[in-house]
């Protein structure tokens, strides 16, 4: 990502006219142009201290992934692909930073089905143990499972992270990882109606942890 705003802008300006005029379909590799979401002088995410260009940036960045948003589910469809590559760098993207990040993505799709990208990142933790996922961002499962608490399961999506249960079970030691799975049922749980979901998941947990 360049570090001079103003070749920022002029990118996600051409970028937004390729999209919106179908003449690119957006990727995962989409991911330097999420980034541009975030004030890059600040860790947080949050935009005070930075310059007109920076807010400029952040501006048009966000205008762009909410016109990809609104092509159906083309930004639900390249959201697994992208949250990968945003959290290849923790230096580059600090789990705070990522936490803004995510919860401004996931707010353009809010209305949108979940159950494939709740399925491909709990498949996603097996890349978790690869010397590649882990030589720039040694927390990378951390940022899997923050991002997999934000999303509203349904009894679908549910469904389907059960049935990956054996790719994020070893992850499940970690209290924080642990924590981020049992919050997003817990919150299924509490509003659901299905009896099937509230007494099969926990017990099938349990089982794979210890």
């Amino acid at each position: 990502m360049d570090a001079d705003p103003n070749v920022r802008i002029t990118s996600l300006l051409y970028l937004t006219y390729l999209l919106t005029h179908d003449v690119l379909k957006p990727r995962g590799t989409l991911s330097d142009a999420a980034l541009c979401m975030l004030n890059r002088k600040r860790s947080d995410g949050k935009e005070e201290d930075c310059s007109s260009d920076e807010r400029e940036v952040t501006v048009l960045a966000t205008e762009l992934f909410r016109e990809i948003s609104r092509k159906g589910n083309l930004l639900v469809n390249v959201l697994p692909d992208l949250v990968c590559r945003i959290c290849r760098w923790e230096e580059q993207v600090p789990l705070p930073a990522f936490k803004s990040l995510v919860k401004r993505l996931l707010s353009m799709v809010d209305d949108k089905p979940m159950d494939v990208v709740v399925e491909k990142m709990c498949q996603r933790f097996e890349f978790c143990n690869r010397r590649e996922a882990t030589e720039h961002n040694r927390r990378i499962a951390y940022y899997f499972s923050y991002f997999i608490s934000q999303i509203a399961l349904t009894d679908s999506s549910f469904y389907r992270m059960r049935d990956s249960l054996p790719y994020f079970a070893p992850f499940l030691e970690d209290e924080v990882i642990y924590r981020d799975f049992m919050a997003v049922i817990s919150h299924l749980i509490s509003g659901t109606s299905s009896n099937e979901v509230k007494v099969s998941f926990i017990p099938s947990v349990r089982l794979c942890i210890h």
